[in-house]
């Protein structure tokens, strides 16, 4: 069975692929295969600084592999509990949803904008275990939708889920985007009748990825329900305490991803010393401003967005924080939604 895709080539631009999602660790001269932990250690660093020379492939799970061996790995990255329990939420909520829409006149789709493999590695304790990723959850729904849309850049991965696809009952509603979520998604959302269609999107992106001008985007479907996982520790590493280091580069993932400045009213207080010293303009150093700030930015997107489900690793600060939204104003629709999605994200632990 052939799996169809919207475009042949993929731009890995200066990405290492070694089978994994793999880029330049810390400077012990590691690759690192957990997009998050090294994205955080990436982001912080000053522009134009002089990244390590690459030695081994680090799992993760103690010792390593020669980085130039071609050793191939199959799960698409490390994750933490946090992962089984986003996946858990999005496994409940579309056998909720198929099975509600089952008898209305629309076209289902499933839309994911990042989809790894259909296979991810977590983390337990001093090992790790691997579990169905979201692709696979969404083609072992039933009832199925009717078309699922995968998008993922990576030649690796996309290799992976077209394995998964070809072998799969519902492969044959299937298709992949082998680019950038970015680069897809406008194209993919203009392409459907949204007066005919109803689906779910799943927006997981590994860092701040996502665009405010894509979410409106989204909204404007009123009628696609969005699960969306926002990368708390990426807006720690972009606004810095001290908004004096809040560089350029910076203040524009911020304003990017929240689709304003103001994060520099609402974050940021001046506080002035005596006389002879300047002011100084900082933040406070918990995650709960950012977190108050980006729900009050996306309830005033979307006609409804649940309380933020946070994320993080056992004992530490959140890490990521997931919201659902619903794009149709309909009341009616909206309630329902919210009502099935809030008790799903209340029943986890």
């Amino acid at each position: 069975m052939t799996v169809p895709t919207l475009y042949t080539h993929v731009a890995e631009n200066d990405q290492w692929i070694d089978g994994q999602h793999c880029r330049l660790g810390p400077p012990d001269g590691n690759l690192w295969v957990d997009p998050e932990e090294v994205n955080w250690w990436m982001q912080s660093q000053p522009t134009g600084a002089v990244r390590p020379t690459p030695r081994t492939l680090n799992t993760g799970l103690g010792g390593g592999r020669d980085a130039t061996n071609g050793t191939r790995m199959t799960a698409n990255r490390f994750g933490g509990l946090w992962t089984a329990e986003k996946l858990d939420v999005l496994r409940r909520y579309l056998a909720f949803y198929t099975q509600a829409l089952k008898k209305q006149p629309f076209k289902l789709i499933y839309i994911d904008a990042f989809a790894g493999t259909g296979r991810c590695k977590i983390k337990l304790g001093d090992g790790h275990t691997t579990i169905d990723g979201s692709a696979k959850i969404a083609l072992d729904c039933s009832p199925a939708f009717v078309r699922y849309h995968f998008v993922e850049k990576k030649k690796k991965h996309v290799a992976e889920l077209e394995e998964l696809i070809a072998a799969h009952p519902n492969g044959h509603r299937a298709s992949i985007a082998p680019r950038a979520a970015g680069d897809i998604l406008p194209f993919l959302l203009r392409g459907y009748d949204w007066k005919a269609t109803r689906g779910v999107l799943f927006l997981d992106p590994y860092g701040l990825q996502c665009s405010w001008p894509q979410l409106e985007q989204i909204r404007r479907t009123e009628a696609l329900d969005v699960f969306f996982l926002v990368s708390l520790s990426g807006l720690f590493r972009q606004a810095a305490l001290d908004e004096s280091r809040v560089d350029e580069g910076k203040a524009a993932k911020l304003t990017a991803f929240l689709g304003t400045d103001d994060w520099r009213r609402e974050l940021y207080t001046r506080e002035q010393g005596d006389m002879f010293d300047a002011p100084q303009i900082t933040r406070d150093p918990g995650w709960k401003d950012i977190l108050d700030f980006t729900t009050r930015r996306l309830r005033g997107l979307f006609p409804y967005v649940s309380d933020p489900r946070l994320l993080s690793a056992a004992g530490g600060a959140p890490k990521f924080a997931l919201y659902f939204a619903v794009t149709n104003p309909d009341q009616k629709a909206v309630g329902l939604a919210a009502r099935v999605s809030r008790d799903i994200l209340n029943k986890l632990h």
